[in-house]
């Protein structure tokens, strides 16, 4: 796939405004600001890297980070997919003698001889210990395949009961580390061309307000354009999207 690099789009406005190089760091700026711009919600550019687990099974968060996609765990050429869990302690268990970080202790319930909580004795189990059945609203247990990203500590927290030692981590750049050698789609170079145009216009004296306005509704319209060409749903995924959910069944 042919790649355009921010140098060649930054000289390419030099050259199609008739401005010598002398305002090529400027250019470059806003090509820069540009792409950090659009990489949020239009082109998506993701990463997807392997972050080791330390002894808490807490991950440090990649500096560009924006937003995450997905956590999950490799199993073979698959990745099975962690769940997202609100109710992970966010702050670190403190040892209080010496104020260093330490596991959390494991949860224990108290059980009767027959394995079942002491509290529902005489609810759920007749006087033969047997099971009668109706735990109702007990929901799915522990859970253990869960995760949640805590930004204020800057760690990815997975559930202690995960045994691996590395997570499969997908997530969105921030394009913070973009510079001239940096390679981006063709499809995107006209909306930068464009943004850096209203830019220019709109920090230089030798164009008036009307100018800049009309720089920048060229920049809105191209840069739709880029979004109707990045999205890449088709008739035949909605086909197959909605037959995804289709179950055999008794027909009535």
């Amino acid at each position: 796939m042919r790649l355009i690099t921010l140098n060649g789009i930054a000289k390419s406005c030099l050259k199609q405004w008739g401005k010598p190089i002398h305002y090529y760091a400027d250019v470059l700026k806003f090509s820069s600001d540009c792409l950090r711009e659009i990489i949020f919600d239009t082109l998506q550019i993701t990463n997807t890297v392997r972050l080791p687990l330390d002894e808490f099974n807490e991950a440090e968060i990649p500096a560009d980070y924006v937003d995450w996609c997905a956590v999950g765990v490799q199993a073979g050429q698959f990745v099975r997919p962690l769940v997202q869990k609100s109710t992970l302690n966010r702050m670190m268990n403190i040892d209080t003698d010496d104020g260093s970080q330490i596991t959390y202790p494991e949860i224990t319930d108290t059980t009767n001889e027959w394995g079942l909580p002491v509290q529902w004795w005489g609810v759920n189990v007749n006087t033969r210990g047997e099971n009668t059945g109706g735990y109702y609203g007990l929901g799915a247990g522990s859970e253990p395949d869960t995760f949640e990203v805590i930004e204020e500590r800057n760690v990815i927290k997975v559930n202690q009961l995960i045994s691996d030692t590395k997570i499969v981590f997908t997530y969105i750049s921030d394009g913070t580390y973009s510079n001239a050698a940096t390679q981006i789609t063709p499809l995107a170079q006209k909306t930068i061309e464009t943004y850096n145009s209203w830019q220019f216009k709109e920090v230089s004296r030798s164009y008036g307000l009307g100018d800049a306005q009309a720089a920048k509704r060229l920049f809105e319209r191209e840069h739709e354009k880029l979004r109707a060409r990045k999205n890449d749903l088709t008739p035949e995924l909605l086909t197959r999207i909605m037959n995804r959910h289709r179950k055999a069944s008794i027909h009535l």
